[in-house]
């Protein structure tokens, strides 16, 4: 391992500094280095110094801010042919403004915002220089926006999500990037797999309260209705279900039959045409879908 020298050097030290750095949910950068403790001022009565990590042919890799023994202050982190890979900025230990990941041709691959380690403001993911993705998150607000944006950064849809990353609106955008009508999502609520003679239960949920009162209605399965391509009829219903005061829909039945059964329903509510889309976009008239489960056979068969 090769350390750097430095004007005013008052020694070095030998240490191991492991600090996770989560940036997005799929990409962690983890700073591992033993290195050289180079005192440049002091603030707050501590030591304000510099750690660095060099590659093996001598290439800076790691430079680090410390204020004592937590970083404070920006790190930046290098690709072996000296462009830079990262650069972030922490307080106390904590990740507080700026992280911004590049390619190694130099251009923006992602930046993100964070407030005493917690992402606070807006995540963008770039390609070739082009806007693809930005997700803003809020610590007032309990749910995380999401816009997605084509080749030529066009807007193309939008997704919000709660802090659970249960999905709960969509919103999708034509080719001048104008709104179309929006989709609630339902979430349902329910377990996969149930024995013989149990029946099978759950609720089914929105992120938003509706602007009217629905119903839902329970079968086996869906059917393709040829007069209105876009709506699936259920077929074989078997409950009508009014909406519960917490906002739920909530069902109960017997299958009747083992193994793989499907649960399908479709929302019924009041105010909107059946054979056009709603011009509300909370509104959930005609909305269908189905689940598929596993009934456990019974031990005698």
């Amino acid at each position: 391992m090769r350390f750097a020298t430095a004007t005013g050097l008052i020694g070095y030290v030998k240490s191991t500094l492991i600090q996770p750095i989560l940036i997005t949910h799929w990409c962690k950068l983890l700073f591992l280095s033993t290195g050289l403790l180079c005192c440049t001022s002091c603030q707050d009565g501590q030591q304000i110094s510099v750690k660095k990590l060099f590659y093996p042919d001598g290439k800076l890799k790691v430079a680090a801010t410390l204020q004592g023994q937590q970083l404070h202050g920006r790190t930046t982190r290098y690709y072996p042919s000296g462009a830079i890979e990262s650069i972030a900025e922490w307080s106390k230990g904590k990740r507080t403004g700026l992280t911004r990941f590049y390619y190694p041709n130099g251009r923006l691959r992602d930046s993100s915002l964070f407030t005493h380690d917690t992402l606070t403001g807006a995540w963008r993911y770039y390609r070739n220089g082009i806007l693809q993705e930005v997700q803003q998150h809020a610590k007032d607000r309990p749910f995380v926006c999401t816009v997605l944006f084509d080749s030529t950064g066009k807007r193309t849809e939008s997704h919000t999500y709660d802090l659970h990353g249960e999905h709960l609106y969509m919103q999708t955008y034509d080719s001048e990037g104008h709104a179309d009508a929006g989709h609630l999502s339902p979430i349902l609520e329910v377990r996969d797999t149930i024995a013989w003679g149990e029946k099978y239960q759950g609720s089914i949920r929105f992120g938003y309260s509706l602007t009217n009162k629905a119903t839902l209605l329970v079968g086996r399965r869906l059917g393709l209705d040829r007069k209105a391509a876009d709506r699936y009829p259920l077929l074989d219903t078997v409950l009508v279900v009014p909406q519960s005061p917490d906002g739920r829909f909530y069902f109960a039945y017997l299958p009747t039959r083992s193994g793989i059964n499907t649960f399908a329903y479709k929302f019924l509510q009041p105010g909107s045409p059946w054979d056009a889309l709603p011009k509300d976009s909370l509104s959930v008239d005609q909305l269908s879908s189905s689940h598929r489960f596993l009934v456990r056979k019974p031990i005698h068969e």
